[in-house]
């Protein structure tokens, strides 16, 4: 006999959601908004510290890694250059 994962660890996926109503849902959205544009910020800010502590050199292949993690996020692999 086969049986649901679901069915073997309980009645979980099947309990009641805590946030229901619209504005509720809404105000715990805007919330996460809120955490990720702070944790974006952090992390330019921890870009700049860093590549103040770099030489020169280290800053031409910092801008190439940036560069590269740039165009991976748009879906390409970059130049080719490699680092």
């Amino acid at each position: 006999m086969l049986f649901d994962i679901n069915t073997a660890i309980g009645h979980w996926p099947f309990r009641q959601v805590p946030h229901e109503s619209p504005s509720e849902l809404r105000a715990l959205h805007l919330a996460m908004q809120d955490k990720a544009f702070d944790l974006m910020m952090d992390r330019r800010a921890l870009d700049s510290e860093i590549r103040t502590l770099l030489t020169p050199e280290q800053r031409q292949e910092w801008d190439k890694l940036l560069a590269y993690r740039q165009g991976m996020k748009r879906g390409r692999k970059g130049d080719g250059q490699g680092f």
